[in-house]
């Protein structure tokens, strides 16, 4: 399978408000803060290797994780989830 057909859908969940720099470094993320003071970050990342580039820059930066959810979609079949 040829892995360019698939996208990775994101949500995280974070212990505090994050500041817009995460909405600089990934363009594709929406960012919505919580009125309990957390950060909901949504949407959808090209390739594994942004996938683990996302992840490390909120390690780096000590980013709390409250929950995380990732999963493998086809855009082309509508939205699903691409096999497991």
């Amino acid at each position: 399978m040829d892995s360019r057909s698939y996208v990775w859908r994101i949500r995280v969940r974070s212990a505090a408000h994050l500041d817009s720099w995460i909405r600089d470094s990934f363009a594709s993320l929406q960012l919505r803060h919580e009125d309990d003071g957390s950060t909901v970050l949504t949407g959808t990342l090209p390739d594994m290797s942004a996938v683990y580039g996302f992840f490390l820059q909120l390690r780096d930066a000590g980013v709390v994780l409250l929950s995380l959810r990732i999963h493998r979609e086809n855009p082309t079949a509508g939205g699903g989830s691409g096999g497991h």
